[in-house]
C-alpha cells in the first residue's frame, strides 16, 4: 500500500538529520563522508535515471554527474529541507537538462527494489500490481506524470515535489489527485486495486 504523506514525512526525518550530520562532517573537511550519502541515495537516482535514459553507461554518467553537482553545491545545501530532496531536484534539472521537456517514460519494473513480505503468492501479486500501477503512471503525460511518479514511487512529499519540479504545490496537489482518479479507474478489478491505496 503507498503510504500516506505524513509516514513517508515521519520515516524519513530520521534519515535526514543523519544526513544533516554527515554534510556538516563533510564541509568541516571530512570528504570521504561524502560517500555515505553517495551510498544511501545512489539508487534512487540511478532508478530516476530511466526516466531520461535508456543505456545503462548514460545512466552510470547521469548518477556521476548528479552526486559531482550535490557535492559541489553543498556549502550551498541550505538546510531547510531534505537533503534527499535536494539531490532530487539536482537529478531532475540534470536529467530534463540533458534532454529536453519532452514526454518522460517510466522507471522499468526491474529496478524497483525487491518487496520482503509472506507468501511467494503474495510477493508476485504484489509485483504484478506494482507493474500495473507503472504501467498506468506510464500513461501520464508530462508533467503530471513525473509529479505522481516523485510523489509515489521516490517517497517525496507535495512540498518536495514542487521545489524539484519548480510547479506549484496546489498544481501538484492537483496533478496528484486528478492522476489517482484517472489511475483508479485504470487499475479498477487489477492487483494493484488491492495492494495500492488510490
Amino acid at each position: 500500500m503507498i503510504e500516506p504523506e505524513s509516514a513517508q514525512t515521519d520515516r524519513a526525518d530520521g534519515l535526514a538529520s543523519n544526513d544533516l550530520a554527515i554534510i556538516e562532517r563533510v564541509l568541516s573537511g571530512e570528504i570521504n563522508a561524502y560517500r555515505t550519502l553517495v551510498e544511501r541515495y545512489q539508487r534512487q537516482v540511478f532508478r530516476f535515471g530511466f526516466r531520461f535514459h535508456r543505456a545503462i553507461e548514460d545512466i552510470q554518467d547521469y548518477v556521476q554527474e548528479v552526486f559531482l553537482k550535490a557535492y559541489l553545491g553543498l556549502a550551498q545545501f541550505r538546510r531547510r529541507g531534505r537533503f534527499y530532496s535536494w539531490l532530487m531536484r539536482i537529478a531532475y534539472n540534470q536529467g530534463v537538462d540533458r534532454i529536453g521537456k519532452r514526454h518522460i517514460e517510466a522507471i522499468p519494473e526491474d529496478y524497483d527494489p525487491p518487496d520482503p513480505g509472506p507468501g511467494t503468492e503474495a510477493l508476485a501479486l504484489r509485483s504484478l500490481a506494482r507493474q500495473e500501477l507503472r504501467t498506468a503512471v506510464a500513461g501520464l503525460p508530462h508533467p503530471v506524470g513525473a509529479c505522481v511518479d516523485l510523489f509515489f514511487f521516490f517517497d517525496l512529499t507535495y512540498d518536495e515535489v514542487s521545489r524539484i519540479t519548480g510547479i506549484r504545490v496546489n498544481t501538484v496537489k492537483s496533478h496528484v489527485f486528478r492522476a489517482k482518479q484517472q489511475l483508479r479507474e485504470r487499475l479498477s478489478g487489477t492487483p494493484a486495486e488491492e495492494y495500492y491505496d488510490l
